[in-house]
């Protein structure tokens, strides 16, 4: 009987360190949506593949090629880790129901993608 527990409990300890050795790999999310619309203060949602991942609170006012996945979230940056593989993400802008971007990201292992959500119009 001993030896059936031990097993049970071997194969379940071998099955949960599959699971943790996933291929993973990082986004980093950053806009200038708030610095660039006139609606007043609001946040802008980061949903991927149709899920709240967070939320940006502020605005970085231009693109900063200095901003990589050394940083730490924040209220104007948000890093998100997922297992590697193509997303879509839909950034909601709160201030209107009708304001959002949509774009795909492809988030490979051991890695960081950053994406600048650019609200500069004409530019």
């Amino acid at each position: 009987m001993k030896k059936i527990i031990i097993l049970s409990l071997l194969l379940i300890t071998l099955s949960c360190q599959k699971e943790n050795n996933e291929n993973f790999g990082k986004v980093l999310f950053y806009t200038n949506a708030q610095a660039m619309l006139n609606c007043g203060p609001f946040d802008v949602e980061i949903y991927i593949n149709g899920s709240l991942e967070g939320i940006i609170e502020n605005p970085v006012t231009q693109k900063d090629e200095n901003i990589d996945c050394s940083y730490n979230n924040s209220k104007s940056i948000l890093v998100i880790e997922k297992p590697e593989g193509n997303y879509e993400f839909t950034a909601k802008l709160t201030c209107s129901e009708d304001l959002e971007y949509l774009d795909k990201i492809t988030i490979k292992k051991d890695s960081c993608s950053v994406v600048f959500i650019d609200l500069t119009y004409g530019e």
